[in-house]
């Protein structure tokens, strides 16, 4: 494996809408890690990677969607995986800039990227419009000013990490098997095949980020403030609920659900949402 601390370049045009910088970190024939700086409203073309791919996000405020699917706000210190041949694109949103580090595992003979067509100003409009985002950034330092990478051999560990789980997109949920897969088969095989694996699938009928707010509510009704509320307020902030938003959402429901669940709930959330 060889390593590179190469200054930033600009990208390739041919595969961006907008102006961004690519720093490579790690060149191997396995493997290749990446910082990439989006200026504001910048996104690269609709790709898919032959192996995987893993982003690390370092800075600014970016947006993430797959073909088919809702977008999904990206926040410093959440961590996306994609699989093999998920049709995608990325980028900053047009107000904030955004950095991401990428870690792309490497195909003998397709390669690490395969790039499709433009992201169109329509596409990208209506996912920024569909997170609904309270923004409130500043541009990203000029390139090279700052060292924004996460790479695995860097040592940085970010001083001030998301606490949110890591998204995951094609990656079934496996924990009712993990925990109950022996104890409860057909309860386990419900929760991860069903509830997970196609209620919350179903984006036609119900975005994601409406299921979370239903989720959250009903929880927090039921007095139920253990791991799986904060489970589901991580979920909550990926699909871009704001930290505004959480906050009308509990205190409205306190009237009507209980002081004292609403102060449970406010605890897990504030740290959420930092």
């Amino acid at each position: 494996m060889s390593t590179s601390s190469a200054d930033w370049q600009p990208v390739d045009p041919r595969f961006f809408t907008g102006n961004a910088r690519l720093r490579m970190d790690t060149v191997a024939p396995e493997i290749a890690v990446a910082a990439v700086q989006f200026d504001p409203g910048c996104r690269n073309y609709w790709h898919s990677h032959p192996v995987s791919q893993t982003l690390i996000v370092t800075d600014g405020l970016g947006i993430y969607q797959e073909v088919g699917q809702p977008a999904i706000v990206l926040r410093p210190g959440m961590t996306l995986y994609i699989g093999p041949d998920v049709l995608h694109w990325h980028g900053a949103t047009p107000n904030c800039a955004m950095t991401h580090t990428a870690i792309t595992l490497n195909d003998p003979e397709r390669g690490n990227a395969i790039w499709a067509q433009e992201v169109d100003e329509e596409t990208y409009l209506r996912a920024y419009d569909q997170l609904q985002l309270d923004e409130q950034c500043t541009p990203s330092d000029p390139a090279g000013e700052r060292d924004a990478t996460l790479s695995p051999s860097s040592g940085n560990t970010n001083e001030n990490p998301s606490p949110n789980h890591p998204i995951t997109t094609h990656r079934p949920v496996t924990a009712g098997r993990d925990q109950l897969g022996t104890f409860a088969p057909m309860f386990a095989e419900l929760n991860d095949d069903v509830l997970f694996g196609q209620v919350w699938a179903r984006t036609d009928e119900l975005s994601a980020r409406d299921r979370s707010l239903i989720t959250i509510t009903t929880l927090m009704a039921s007095g139920i403030t253990d791991s799986s509320l904060r489970f589901h307020l991580d979920t909550a902030r990926n699909n871009g609920i704001t930290k505004a938003e959480i906050a009308e959402i509990i205190t409205h429901a306190a009237f009507y659900m209980g002081w004292p669940k609403a102060w449970a709930v406010f605890n897990l959330a504030k740290d959420v949402w930092v």
